[in-house]
Protein backbone atom coordinates (compact mmCIF):
# COMPACT_ATOMS: atom_id res chain seq x y z
CA UNK A 1 0.00 0.00 0.00
CA UNK A 2 2.76 2.33 0.89
CA UNK A 3 4.40 1.86 -2.17
CA UNK A 4 1.26 2.38 -4.56
CA UNK A 5 0.76 5.48 -2.87
CA UNK A 6 4.65 6.18 -2.99
CA UNK A 7 4.41 5.33 -6.88
CA UNK A 8 1.27 8.22 -7.14
CA UNK A 9 2.82 10.88 -5.56
CA UNK A 10 6.00 10.18 -7.89
CA UNK A 11 4.00 9.80 -11.10
CA UNK A 12 1.33 12.34 -10.41
CA UNK A 13 -1.07 10.23 -11.56
CA UNK A 14 -4.94 11.35 -12.53
CA UNK A 15 -8.32 10.86 -10.39
CA UNK A 16 -8.83 7.88 -12.60
CA UNK A 17 -5.68 6.44 -12.32
CA UNK A 18 -6.25 6.51 -9.10
CA UNK A 19 -8.88 5.03 -8.74
CA UNK A 20 -7.61 1.82 -11.28
CA UNK A 21 -4.99 1.49 -8.99
CA UNK A 22 -7.16 0.85 -5.59
CA UNK A 23 -9.32 -1.13 -7.59
CA UNK A 24 -6.22 -3.41 -8.61
CA UNK A 25 -5.11 -3.34 -4.96
CA UNK A 26 -8.85 -4.29 -3.46
CA UNK A 27 -8.65 -7.29 -5.86
CA UNK A 28 -5.76 -8.19 -5.40
CA UNK A 29 -6.37 -8.55 -1.85
CA UNK A 30 -9.39 -10.17 -1.63
CA UNK A 31 -7.93 -13.09 -3.48
CA UNK A 32 -4.42 -13.20 -1.20
CA UNK A 33 -3.58 -15.90 1.18
CA UNK A 34 -4.00 -15.60 4.62
CA UNK A 35 -2.50 -16.79 7.59
CA UNK A 36 -5.48 -18.53 9.65
CA UNK A 37 -3.70 -20.29 12.71
CA UNK A 38 -0.29 -18.55 14.04
CA UNK A 39 2.04 -20.47 15.45
CA UNK A 40 2.00 -21.21 19.24
CA UNK A 41 4.75 -21.13 21.54
CA UNK A 42 7.01 -24.48 21.99
CA UNK A 43 8.38 -26.23 25.30
CA UNK A 44 10.70 -28.70 24.25
CA UNK A 45 14.21 -30.61 25.82
CA UNK A 46 17.44 -29.94 24.81
CA UNK A 47 18.14 -32.40 22.47
CA UNK A 48 14.04 -33.28 21.16
CA UNK A 49 12.68 -32.14 18.03
CA UNK A 50 10.88 -28.99 17.68
CA UNK A 51 8.05 -28.25 15.41
CA UNK A 52 6.21 -25.33 14.68
CA UNK A 53 3.21 -25.01 12.39
CA UNK A 54 1.73 -22.61 10.22
CA UNK A 55 -1.66 -23.00 8.39
CA UNK A 56 -2.34 -20.95 5.57
CA UNK A 57 -5.36 -20.64 3.65
CA UNK A 58 -6.28 -19.45 -0.15
CA UNK A 59 -3.00 -19.46 -1.30
CA UNK A 60 -2.08 -18.76 -4.74
CA UNK A 61 0.12 -20.22 -6.95
CA UNK A 62 2.22 -17.49 -7.68
CA UNK A 63 2.56 -17.21 -3.40
CA UNK A 64 5.24 -18.30 -1.19
CA UNK A 65 5.42 -19.49 2.64
CA UNK A 66 8.63 -18.48 4.18
CA UNK A 67 9.57 -19.05 7.95
CA UNK A 68 12.05 -16.46 9.77
CA UNK A 69 14.18 -16.75 12.16
CA UNK A 70 15.04 -12.93 14.06
CA UNK A 71 13.27 -11.98 11.23
CA UNK A 72 16.08 -13.57 8.65
CA UNK A 73 14.61 -15.73 6.09
CA UNK A 74 15.91 -18.72 6.39
CA UNK A 75 13.09 -21.06 3.66
CA UNK A 76 11.41 -20.04 0.46
CA UNK A 77 8.76 -22.88 -0.16
CA UNK A 78 10.49 -26.20 0.41
CA UNK A 79 14.08 -24.80 -0.34
CA UNK A 80 16.10 -24.18 2.95
CA UNK A 81 18.38 -21.26 2.04
CA UNK A 82 20.78 -21.26 5.24
CA UNK A 83 23.61 -24.06 5.22
CA UNK A 84 22.46 -26.17 8.39
CA UNK A 85 21.29 -30.09 8.76
CA UNK A 86 19.24 -29.01 11.51
CA UNK A 87 16.29 -27.19 9.90
CA UNK A 88 13.38 -29.15 7.49
CA UNK A 89 10.19 -28.22 5.66
CA UNK A 90 7.24 -30.10 5.90
CA UNK A 91 4.61 -29.17 3.56
CA UNK A 92 0.75 -30.46 3.63
CA UNK A 93 -1.06 -28.28 1.07
CA UNK A 94 -4.24 -30.02 1.29
CA UNK A 95 -4.85 -28.78 4.70
CA UNK A 96 -2.70 -25.72 4.17
CA UNK A 97 -0.05 -26.81 6.95
CA UNK A 98 3.75 -25.46 6.56
CA UNK A 99 5.52 -26.80 9.22
CA UNK A 100 9.21 -26.17 10.30
CA UNK A 101 11.34 -28.73 12.14
CA UNK A 102 13.93 -27.98 14.24
CA UNK A 103 16.29 -30.92 15.32
CA UNK A 104 17.87 -31.11 17.60
CA UNK A 105 16.84 -28.55 19.97
CA UNK A 106 19.76 -26.49 21.54
CA UNK A 107 20.11 -23.66 24.45
CA UNK A 108 20.69 -21.06 21.95
CA UNK A 109 16.92 -21.58 19.78
CA UNK A 110 15.29 -20.08 23.46
CA UNK A 111 16.85 -16.92 22.41
CA UNK A 112 15.83 -16.89 19.32
CA UNK A 113 12.33 -15.81 17.39
CA UNK A 114 10.76 -17.29 14.80
CA UNK A 115 7.70 -16.05 12.08
CA UNK A 116 6.47 -17.62 9.18
CA UNK A 117 4.98 -14.86 6.15
CA UNK A 118 3.44 -14.92 2.93
CA UNK A 119 5.52 -13.43 -0.17
CA UNK A 120 4.44 -13.01 -3.67
CA UNK A 121 6.68 -12.07 -6.37
CA UNK A 122 9.33 -11.18 -3.45
CA UNK A 123 6.99 -8.63 -1.91
CA UNK A 124 5.38 -9.80 1.48
CA UNK A 125 1.74 -10.29 2.06
CA UNK A 126 1.72 -11.04 5.63
CA UNK A 127 3.74 -12.31 8.52
CA UNK A 128 2.83 -14.33 11.76
CA UNK A 129 3.86 -12.98 15.06
CA UNK A 130 7.30 -14.32 16.89
CA UNK A 131 7.16 -17.89 18.24
CA UNK A 132 8.81 -18.30 21.92
CA UNK A 133 10.57 -20.96 22.21
CA UNK A 134 11.85 -22.83 25.23
CA UNK A 135 14.39 -24.91 25.72
CA UNK A 136 14.96 -27.33 29.02
CA UNK A 137 18.61 -28.09 29.75
CA UNK A 138 19.29 -31.59 29.65
CA UNK A 139 23.53 -31.98 30.16
CA UNK A 140 25.36 -34.79 28.95
CA UNK A 141 26.29 -37.17 31.76
CA UNK A 142 30.41 -37.89 30.88
CA UNK A 143 32.10 -40.99 31.46
CA UNK A 144 35.70 -40.16 32.37
CA UNK A 145 37.12 -43.57 32.72
CA UNK A 146 38.80 -43.68 29.07
CA UNK A 147 41.07 -46.45 30.24
CA UNK A 148 39.33 -49.90 29.21
CA UNK A 149 42.49 -52.74 29.73
CA UNK A 150 43.15 -53.24 33.55
CA UNK A 151 44.26 -56.23 35.10
CA UNK A 152 43.09 -58.78 37.68
CA UNK A 153 43.29 -57.42 41.35
CA UNK A 154 43.07 -53.67 40.58
CA UNK A 155 40.78 -51.41 41.93
CA UNK A 156 38.53 -49.23 39.12
CA UNK A 157 36.68 -46.46 40.39
CA UNK A 158 34.24 -45.53 37.68
CA UNK A 159 33.47 -41.55 37.50
CA UNK A 160 30.37 -39.88 35.59
CA UNK A 161 30.10 -35.89 35.86
CA UNK A 162 26.95 -34.07 34.65
CA UNK A 163 26.32 -30.67 34.88
CA UNK A 164 23.70 -29.30 37.87
CA UNK A 165 20.80 -27.54 36.06
CA UNK A 166 17.02 -27.05 36.61
CA UNK A 167 15.24 -29.09 36.52
CA UNK A 168 16.97 -31.53 38.91
CA UNK A 169 18.76 -34.66 36.54
CA UNK A 170 19.01 -38.20 38.16
CA UNK A 171 22.74 -40.12 37.89
CA UNK A 172 23.42 -43.80 38.01
CA UNK A 173 25.49 -46.54 37.33
CA UNK A 174 24.04 -49.73 35.77
CA UNK A 175 25.36 -52.69 34.52
CA UNK A 176 22.74 -55.47 33.39
CA UNK A 177 19.58 -53.74 34.22
CA UNK A 178 20.94 -53.48 37.88
CA UNK A 179 21.87 -50.23 39.08
CA UNK A 180 25.03 -49.78 41.58
CA UNK A 181 25.02 -48.16 45.05
CA UNK A 182 26.89 -45.31 44.22
CA UNK A 183 28.41 -41.77 46.14
CA UNK A 184 27.44 -38.80 44.72
CA UNK A 185 29.56 -35.59 44.80
CA UNK A 186 28.40 -31.64 43.81
CA UNK A 187 31.06 -29.24 43.25
CA UNK A 188 31.54 -26.15 41.25
CA UNK A 189 27.62 -26.63 39.41
CA UNK A 190 28.89 -30.14 38.90
CA UNK A 191 27.96 -33.39 39.37
CA UNK A 192 30.71 -36.36 39.75
CA UNK A 193 29.08 -39.84 40.53
CA UNK A 194 31.41 -42.72 41.31
CA UNK A 195 31.60 -46.03 42.33
CA UNK A 196 34.60 -48.29 43.22
CA UNK A 197 35.24 -52.10 41.18
CA UNK A 198 37.56 -54.85 42.43
CA UNK A 199 38.56 -56.11 39.39
CA UNK A 200 38.51 -59.91 39.13
CA UNK A 201 38.61 -61.99 36.02
CA UNK A 202 34.83 -62.31 36.21
CA UNK A 203 34.72 -58.46 34.90
CA UNK A 204 36.56 -59.17 32.15
CA UNK A 205 33.82 -58.01 29.11
CA UNK A 206 31.55 -56.19 31.59
CA UNK A 207 29.52 -53.03 30.40
CA UNK A 208 28.91 -50.02 33.01
CA UNK A 209 26.28 -47.53 31.81
CA UNK A 210 26.00 -43.91 33.18
CA UNK A 211 22.26 -43.38 32.97
CA UNK A 212 21.12 -39.62 32.57
CA UNK A 213 17.01 -38.39 33.53
CA UNK A 214 15.43 -35.54 33.41
CA UNK A 215 12.17 -34.02 32.70
CA UNK A 216 11.31 -37.48 30.57
CA UNK A 217 14.89 -37.56 28.98
CA UNK A 218 17.22 -40.24 29.46
CA UNK A 219 20.76 -39.80 28.14
CA UNK A 220 23.70 -42.43 28.69
CA UNK A 221 27.25 -42.95 28.44
CA UNK A 222 29.12 -45.95 28.44
CA UNK A 223 32.64 -47.67 30.40
CA UNK A 224 33.75 -51.11 28.72
CA UNK A 225 33.40 -53.39 27.34
CA UNK A 226 36.51 -53.83 30.65
CA UNK A 227 39.47 -55.98 29.20
CA UNK A 228 40.84 -57.24 32.51
CA UNK A 229 43.60 -59.41 31.79
CA UNK A 230 44.83 -62.44 34.09
CA UNK A 231 47.00 -65.51 34.46
CA UNK A 232 45.21 -69.18 33.62
CA UNK A 233 42.63 -70.28 35.71
CA UNK A 234 42.62 -74.30 35.41
CA UNK A 235 40.20 -76.93 36.55
CA UNK A 236 41.07 -80.96 35.65
CA UNK A 237 38.22 -83.13 34.68
CA UNK A 238 38.77 -87.15 34.33
CA UNK A 239 38.58 -90.09 36.45
CA UNK A 240 40.69 -93.30 36.54
CA UNK A 241 40.52 -96.67 34.79
CA UNK A 242 42.79 -99.22 35.54
CA UNK A 243 42.29 -101.63 32.85
CA UNK A 244 40.97 -98.91 30.18
CA UNK A 245 43.59 -96.30 31.42
CA UNK A 246 41.93 -92.47 31.61
CA UNK A 247 41.53 -89.32 30.03
CA UNK A 248 42.04 -85.85 31.62
CA UNK A 249 41.41 -82.27 30.07
CA UNK A 250 42.57 -79.23 31.40
CA UNK A 251 40.02 -76.79 30.93
CA UNK A 252 41.67 -73.38 30.81
CA UNK A 253 39.86 -69.86 31.55
CA UNK A 254 42.52 -66.95 29.91
CA UNK A 255 42.93 -63.78 29.19
CA UNK A 256 45.00 -63.26 26.85
CA UNK A 257 44.89 -66.57 25.64
CA UNK A 258 47.34 -69.50 26.82
CA UNK A 259 50.83 -69.77 25.22
CA UNK A 260 51.35 -73.49 26.40
CA UNK A 261 50.40 -76.45 28.40
CA UNK A 262 53.00 -78.56 30.20
CA UNK A 263 52.09 -81.69 32.22
CA UNK A 264 54.15 -82.37 35.26
CA UNK A 265 54.36 -85.87 36.96
CA UNK A 266 55.59 -86.13 40.83
CA UNK A 267 57.75 -88.96 40.96
CA UNK A 268 57.93 -89.06 37.58
CA UNK A 269 55.94 -91.89 35.58
CA UNK A 270 57.46 -93.78 32.25
CA UNK A 271 56.79 -91.60 28.53
CA UNK A 272 55.16 -94.87 27.66
CA UNK A 273 52.34 -94.62 30.08
CA UNK A 274 50.93 -91.33 28.83
CA UNK A 275 49.87 -89.58 25.37
CA UNK A 276 49.32 -85.71 24.83
CA UNK A 277 46.65 -84.61 22.88
CA UNK A 278 44.59 -81.78 21.15
CA UNK A 279 46.77 -78.76 21.15
CA UNK A 280 48.24 -80.50 24.59
CA UNK A 281 45.23 -79.74 26.87
CA UNK A 282 43.97 -83.48 26.98
CA UNK A 283 46.44 -86.06 28.51
CA UNK A 284 45.80 -89.86 27.84
CA UNK A 285 46.78 -92.08 30.94
CA UNK A 286 47.31 -95.70 30.03
CA UNK A 287 47.49 -98.60 32.61
CA UNK A 288 49.31 -97.43 36.42
CA UNK A 289 50.60 -100.00 38.82
CA UNK A 290 49.72 -100.27 42.53
CA UNK A 291 53.35 -98.31 43.11
CA UNK A 292 51.87 -95.36 41.27
CA UNK A 293 49.30 -94.84 43.57
CA UNK A 294 50.10 -91.10 45.13
CA UNK A 295 51.39 -89.96 42.17
CA UNK A 296 50.60 -86.29 41.94
CA UNK A 297 49.56 -85.02 38.48
CA UNK A 298 50.19 -81.24 37.05
CA UNK A 299 48.70 -79.25 34.77
CA UNK A 300 50.72 -76.10 33.76
CA UNK A 301 49.09 -73.08 31.40
CA UNK A 302 51.08 -69.96 30.86
CA UNK A 303 50.10 -66.56 29.32
CA UNK A 304 51.41 -63.52 29.05
CA UNK A 305 50.11 -62.69 32.42
CA UNK A 306 52.16 -65.59 33.92
CA UNK A 307 51.71 -69.19 34.95
CA UNK A 308 49.04 -71.20 36.96
CA UNK A 309 49.17 -75.12 37.95
CA UNK A 310 46.27 -77.66 38.93
CA UNK A 311 47.37 -80.42 40.67
CA UNK A 312 45.61 -83.79 41.40
CA UNK A 313 46.76 -87.10 43.02
CA UNK A 314 46.01 -90.33 41.50
CA UNK A 315 44.17 -92.50 43.42
CA UNK A 316 43.89 -96.49 41.97
CA UNK A 317 41.73 -99.12 43.37
CA UNK A 318 43.02 -102.41 44.63
CA UNK A 319 44.47 -104.44 41.86
CA UNK A 320 45.81 -108.12 40.84
CA UNK A 321 48.05 -106.70 38.35
CA UNK A 322 51.87 -107.46 38.65
CA UNK A 323 53.84 -104.00 39.39
CA UNK A 324 56.53 -104.10 36.14
CA UNK A 325 57.90 -101.24 37.13
CA UNK A 326 58.70 -102.17 40.57
CA UNK A 327 59.99 -105.42 39.03
CA UNK A 328 62.52 -103.73 36.82
CA UNK A 329 63.45 -102.06 39.96
CA UNK A 330 64.15 -105.13 42.36
CA UNK A 331 62.62 -108.02 40.49
CA UNK A 332 63.96 -111.17 42.91
CA UNK A 333 62.66 -108.50 46.28
CA UNK A 334 59.62 -107.92 44.39
CA UNK A 335 58.63 -111.69 44.01
CA UNK A 336 60.03 -113.19 47.23
CA UNK A 337 57.86 -110.72 48.85
CA UNK A 338 55.09 -111.89 47.01
CA UNK A 339 55.79 -115.30 47.79
CA UNK A 340 56.12 -114.99 51.93
CA UNK A 341 52.50 -112.97 51.53
CA UNK A 342 51.42 -116.42 50.05
CA UNK A 343 52.76 -118.69 52.38
CA UNK A 344 51.46 -116.41 55.58
CA UNK A 345 48.31 -116.58 53.59
CA UNK A 346 48.04 -120.35 53.15
CA UNK A 347 49.90 -121.30 56.46
CA UNK A 348 47.21 -119.43 58.79
CA UNK A 349 44.17 -120.95 56.88
CA UNK A 350 45.31 -124.11 57.26
CA UNK A 351 46.07 -123.84 60.84
CA UNK A 352 42.47 -122.56 61.64
CA UNK A 353 40.49 -125.58 59.66
CA UNK A 354 42.74 -127.81 61.59
CA UNK A 355 41.88 -126.36 64.85
CA UNK A 356 38.01 -126.09 63.56
CA UNK A 357 38.60 -129.89 63.43
CA UNK A 358 39.88 -130.44 66.29
CA UNK A 359 37.08 -128.48 68.20
CA UNK A 360 34.10 -130.66 66.09
CA UNK A 361 35.44 -133.99 66.99
CA UNK A 362 35.91 -133.09 70.31
CA UNK A 363 31.89 -132.06 70.14
CA UNK A 364 31.08 -135.02 68.29
CA UNK A 365 32.62 -137.05 71.31
CA UNK A 366 30.83 -135.41 73.59
CA UNK A 367 27.27 -135.74 71.91
CA UNK A 368 27.72 -139.31 71.68
CA UNK A 369 28.45 -139.66 75.42
CA UNK A 370 25.67 -137.85 76.18
CA UNK A 371 23.28 -139.31 73.89
CA UNK A 372 23.75 -143.08 75.32
CA UNK A 373 23.75 -142.04 79.39
CA UNK A 374 20.80 -139.99 79.00
CA UNK A 375 18.57 -141.16 75.89
CA UNK A 376 15.10 -143.14 77.34
CA UNK A 377 14.56 -146.01 76.14
CA UNK A 378 18.02 -147.28 74.61
CA UNK A 379 19.44 -150.82 75.80
CA UNK A 380 22.74 -151.17 76.81
CA UNK A 381 24.37 -154.52 75.68
CA UNK A 382 25.34 -156.90 78.86
CA UNK A 383 28.27 -159.49 79.02
CA UNK A 384 26.84 -162.87 79.32
CA UNK A 385 28.60 -164.10 82.34
CA UNK A 386 28.86 -161.27 85.56
CA UNK A 387 31.37 -162.14 88.32
CA UNK A 388 31.31 -160.72 91.82
CA UNK A 389 32.32 -161.71 95.30
CA UNK A 390 29.75 -164.24 97.08
CA UNK A 391 30.19 -162.11 100.11
CA UNK A 392 29.07 -159.15 98.84
CA UNK A 393 25.67 -160.45 97.76
CA UNK A 394 23.12 -160.06 100.29
CA UNK A 395 19.85 -161.71 100.06
CA UNK A 396 18.11 -161.25 103.44
CA UNK A 397 15.23 -158.99 103.81
CA UNK A 398 15.12 -158.01 100.08
CA UNK A 399 12.58 -159.34 97.84
CA UNK A 400 12.81 -160.25 93.74
CA UNK A 401 12.33 -156.75 92.46
CA UNK A 402 14.26 -155.45 94.90
CA UNK A 403 17.43 -158.16 94.23
CA UNK A 404 16.77 -157.22 90.64
CA UNK A 405 17.20 -153.39 90.99
CA UNK A 406 20.58 -153.96 92.97
CA UNK A 407 22.06 -155.29 89.75
CA UNK A 408 21.33 -152.61 87.64
CA UNK A 409 24.63 -150.57 89.43
CA UNK A 410 26.64 -154.03 89.43
CA UNK A 411 29.88 -154.50 87.91
CA UNK A 412 31.38 -157.26 86.14
CA UNK A 413 34.19 -158.79 85.48
CA UNK A 414 35.53 -160.86 82.69
CA UNK A 415 37.08 -163.97 82.95
CA UNK A 416 40.59 -164.41 81.73
CA UNK A 417 41.05 -168.06 81.01
CA UNK A 418 38.40 -170.71 80.80
CA UNK A 419 40.65 -172.77 83.06
CA UNK A 420 39.98 -170.77 86.03
CA UNK A 421 36.48 -171.65 85.68
CA UNK A 422 37.69 -175.41 86.92
CA UNK A 423 39.32 -173.80 89.86
CA UNK A 424 37.20 -172.53 92.97
CA UNK A 425 36.18 -169.24 92.41
CA UNK A 426 35.08 -167.18 94.82
CA UNK A 427 32.47 -165.78 92.32
CA UNK A 428 29.21 -166.51 91.98
CA UNK A 429 28.27 -167.31 88.69
CA UNK A 430 24.42 -165.52 87.65
CA UNK A 431 22.86 -166.38 84.38
CA UNK A 432 21.56 -163.41 81.67
CA UNK A 433 19.05 -161.00 83.50
CA UNK A 434 18.18 -163.79 86.54
CA UNK A 435 17.69 -162.41 90.10
CA UNK A 436 19.86 -163.87 93.36
CA UNK A 437 17.94 -165.16 95.88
Amino acid sequence: MYYIFYYIKMTQLSEASLLYFLFLWCFQSNFAGTISNFPTDVTVAEGSKIQIICIVQDLENDEIVSWFKDSVKISEGKNILQQSSRYEIDVDKDNGHYFLIIDPAKRTDKTSKYSCGIYKNGEKITISKDVKITVIEIPNPDCQNRQTKYRSGETLRLSCESESVVPKQTLRWITNGTELESLVNKKNNKILLTHPLKLTPEFNGKIYICNLKAAKIERNCTVGPLNVVYKPLIELNGEIMVKQGSVYICSVKANPKVIYYKWIFTPDISENQYQIETGDQTLRLNQLYPSQNGTIMNCQATNDIGSSTMSKILYLPPSNNPDPISSTIDTGQQQNSGKMSLTKILSFVGSCLLLLACIMAVLLCIFVAHSRRYLPGVRVPQPDVYFMPKDSISTMGRTSAQIAGVWKRSIGTQVGLPSDLDRESIYLEIGERKTIM
